[in-house]
């Protein structure tokens, strides 16, 4: 019997692409080519995804990189405000958090957590919230699940992971989590109730 379930957050209740998003969006701000931007920013990604380095540190050391007009307050809130929001996908969730416990697994960075955690109250979708900042782990690393497994004392076999990157589906099945490869509204409702969970 599913009990719990575990949502990721980016490309499940968001739609586009957070980065190429950003870097569209900043590009239109300054003189630095989207592609550039991107790329800056993945080369420094992981230490300030997992919480190996404060925000304030990475958006400085970004706007050294990009040697551009913009603060890096400029930069940071340009980023913070890249998301579009899944909203059906968050009225789904509401509905479903009266049968089910839901948890929010996300590779995350700590300001934009903190950002979306407040602006969309989603304290009123899940009942636990966890993100790589910190845990100072990421999906799809195994310890990362391990980490919010062992916090909730879940039962794998009772719960179900569910992410839009493959990667992290094959992460989740590999400690004995069933798993939903997420497409889109339409297929998840279809693969929730091949699982009879409704």
């Amino acid at each position: 019997m599913i009990k719990y379930i575990i949502f990721d957050w980016g490309g499940v209740f968001t739609h586009g692409h957070l980065l190429k998003d950003f870097a569209n969006n900043l590009s239109e701000k300054c003189e630095r080519d989207k592609v550039e931007i991107e790329k800056i920013f993945r080369e420094a990604e992981f230490p300030y995804e997992t919480g190996q380095i404060i925000p304030e540190f990475f958006w400085d050391e970004f706007r050294k990189k990009l040697e551009i007009h913009l603060t890096k307050e400029e930069i940071q809130s340009i980023f913070l405000n890249s998301y579009v929001i899944n909203d059906r996908m968050l009225e789904l969730a509401k509905k479903m958090k009266k049968k089910y416990k839901l948890i929010l697994l996300t590779n995350n960075y700590e300001d934009l957590f903190d950002f979306i955690k407040e602006n969309y109250k989603l304290e009123q979708y899940f009942d636990h919230m966890f993100s790589s900042s910190k845990i100072k782990d990421k999906k799809p690393n195994k310890e990362t699940f391990k980490f919010v497994i062992d916090k909730l004392k879940i039962n794998p076999e009772e719960a179900i992971f569910v992410d839009d990157k493959e990667k992290n589906v094959i992460g989740a099945q590999k400690i004995g989590l069933k798993t939903i490869h997420f497409s889109g509204l339409d297929g998840f409702k279809k693969m929730l109730s091949l699982v009879n969970c409704t």
